[in-house]
């Protein structure tokens, strides 16, 4: 009993030792990967996309459960218009961190482009459902209605995006074709002087963007 004992306790030991390896050893690399991921999101910000690119590649061979360089790698994909590789990236990213609105809504663009329409609002949704005062995941969603043809759905998601950012100029000018559409052309007139002067001001130049957004984290 006692020989059992002990050799009980000496592979408790065993594996104690093998699992602290792999806890001195795993963050290293996660690290690494970390590392490399905001460099690459530095990169990707000033427009350097070629090396953003080569850094979440090395990042992903690193750590394969970085989210972040997946869902930013989809990211350049999109701008670059290589949709399949952008969906599968998105996915992955979605796979490894499934409470990331903005992995959701890259999703939806991503398919969107695709003219996968009614994926692209499921993808929304999600979006919205984690984070409910995105104005640009309303917009994304209200264009993606738009093309639908539920112009109604649409008309409330730019109303939205509109009510949480007053400067929104893509929202005007998307609106201003909904209203017009609904027969709203005094709406669409106001939507379209509103969208001109942001645009003349610069005043839009803080609104957010429709495109898809890289995460530094």
């Amino acid at each position: 009993l006692h020989d059992m004992m002990k050799k009980n306790l000496l592979t408790v030991v065993a594996l104690a030792s093998l699992l602290s390896a792999c806890e001195t050893t795993r963050p290293a690399g996660s690290e690494a990967a970390r590392a490399l991921t905001q460099r690459g999101y530095q990169r990707h910000a000033q427009g350097d996309l070629d090396g953003a690119h080569a850094d979440y590649d090395r990042a992903i061979a690193i750590d394969p459960n970085n989210s972040v360089s997946w869902n930013n790698r989809g990211c350049i994909h999109i701008r670059e218009r290589r949709l399949p590789e952008a969906v599968a990236d998105l996915r992955q990213a979605l796979a490894l961190c499934a409470t990331d609105p903005h992995y959701h809504n890259n999703l939806g663009v991503a398919l969107q482009l695709t003219g996968d329409v009614d994926s692209a609002l499921v993808a929304y949704g999600c979006a919205l459902r984690i984070d409910s005062e995105a104005a640009n995941f309303y917009s994304n969603r209200g264009f993606a209605h738009h093309l639908n043809g539920d112009l109604e759905a649409a008309l409330r998601d730019l109303d939205r995006a509109i009510k949480l950012r007053s400067d929104y100029t893509k929202a005007y000018y998307q609106r201003a074709h909904v209203r017009s559409q609904l027969g709203d052309k005094a709406g669409a007139e106001e939507d379209f002087d509103r969208y001109a002067k942001l645009i003349v001001s610069e005043e839009g130049g803080v609104a957010p963007d429709n495109g898809p957004t890289i995460v530094a984290r």
